[in-house]
């Protein structure tokens, strides 16, 4: 499973963040909308039965108080991740402030630990 591209998928599925006008991507693009999400790997263990990453949720948007706002909202959804099959576990870590250094966007970033189930084969 691309822990990644999944979490990425749902987050685009979540009516609430849709409503909010946020989508989520795995990079930041080239022509960067008003307000969106990152999602990345930055770790995590992996052994015979399950996978244990550590995502880097980033909230980007106009204004440092709106980038709160909107991690406040993602934070309220993040539990439902273990609605998708494989994912037994969200931990939630945490949330900060953390504007892009080189373009000074606002940005917060939120960090989870997840436990994903190996599918058997």
């Amino acid at each position: 499973m691309n822990i990644t591209a999944t979490v990425i998928q749902w987050l685009n599925g979540r009516p609430h963040l849709v409503a909010a006008g946020l989508e989520a991507f795995a990079t930041v693009r080239k022509e960067r909308p008003p307000r969106f999400i990152t999602v990345e790997r930055t770790g995590g263990a992996i052994d015979t039965f399950r996978d244990l990453p550590n995502l880097a949720i980033q909230v980007w948007g106009q204004s440092v108080a709106e980038c709160e706002d909107l991690s406040n909202l993602l934070r309220r959804e993040l539990p439902h991740l273990t609605e998708i099959s494989e994912i037994a576990r969200v931990s939630i870590g945490s949330t900060y402030n953390w504007p892009d250094p080189d373009t000074k966007q606002a940005r917060w970033q939120t960090v989870i630990s997840l436990v994903v189930a190996w599918p058997n084969p």
